[in-house]
């Protein structure tokens, strides 16, 4: 979204022409092949601790920041974007509120033979071997099970009756020419996911769009006017920027046509206290008899 105060409605017409967009080529493939930390799972007795300072271990920590040049706000966040925040002074030790370490630690090359794969067997369809990395980070991202349950039937009643089982369930009923076509849609959370790795990929990005907004502005981060994912807009840009085409290197693209105001408060995790007060009967029990 929208840095630094700007909007389209506060920028001048003539300013707009100062504008120069910048991206990040491969972005999510970079990261996922090329990691600044290795990748962390967590096993069911994961536990969060509170944060006392010291070193930054490998897992996940809840920061307390009003920050959205590298961060989001407050938020859960992997090993590398705080370590990169305490080393820029973006945050201190003290906006770490608890972490949960890492219960097991896979290696930073996990995932460069699948895409090395990728690679070689699209060979020059550049759009399909994009589809292919993009759906597998995207993969990792996924928290829920969907599934559709339907049937069909020449006899309206058939879903009636279908419906009225299952009502506390998202039903659905749709007839096609004399043919009624009903179910219902199941949704839960996995048990097992692996959100923790795709965190990780996330932060990763949001620090190499950090270091181009950086590279792009000459340090002046003020100039950013728009940040997206691996792309940013800056007013009087960086003349000698080293552009590329490789994964992970900077390129020249068009202004945005679509441009999105982003507000991060709803990413915030409401973190409450566990109640530690235990109610209990006191009994005079002086022998197993008076059990």
């Amino acid at each position: 979204g929208f840095m630094n105060g700007y909007d389209l409605f506060n920028i001048q017409d003539e300013e707009q022409d100062k504008l120069k967009s910048y991206d990040i080529a491969k972005c999510y493939s970079k990261c996922i092949t090329d990691p600044y930390e290795k990748f962390i799972s967590f096993n069911y007795n994961a536990t969060p601790l509170e944060y006392k300072g010291g070193e930054i271990v490998l897992g996940l920590y809840y920061v307390n920041t009003d920050d959205e040049t590298l961060f989001h706000k407050s938020n859960i966040y992997s090993t590398s974007i705080v370590k990169y925040g305490l080393l820029e002074g973006i945050i201190k030790p003290k906006n770490i509120k608890w972490y949960i370490p890492a219960s097991r630690t896979h290696t930073k090359t996990s995932f460069s033979e699948l895409f090395k794969i990728y690679k070689d067997n699209c060979k020059n369809e550049v759009q399909i071997n994009k589809l292919l990395n993009n759906l597998t980070t995207g993969l990792l991202g996924g928290s829920k099970f969907r599934r559709t349950q339907f049937s069909c039937s020449l006899d309206l009643n058939d879903a009636f009756n279908y419906i009225t089982e299952y009502q506390e369930n998202n039903c659905f009923l749709r007839q096609y020419e004399g043919v009624s076509v009903f179910g219902h849609k199941v949704e839960r959370n996995k048990e097992e996911h692996n959100i923790p790795i795709y965190i990780q990929i996330l932060d990763d990005s949001n620090i190499r769009l950090y270091k181009l907004m950086e590279e792009a502005t000459n340090n002046k981060i003020e100039n950013v006017f728009y940040r997206k994912t691996d792309c940013v807009v800056v007013k009087n840009g960086n003349e000698n920027i080293k552009i590329g085409s490789e994964w992970g290197e900077y390129r020249e693209e068009e202004l945005p046509t679509k441009w999105i105001s982003c507000n991060y408060d709803n990413r915030i995790p409401e973190i409450k206290t566990p109640d530690f007060t235990f109610k209990y009967n006191k009994y005079d029990i002086k022998d197993s008899s008076d059990y």
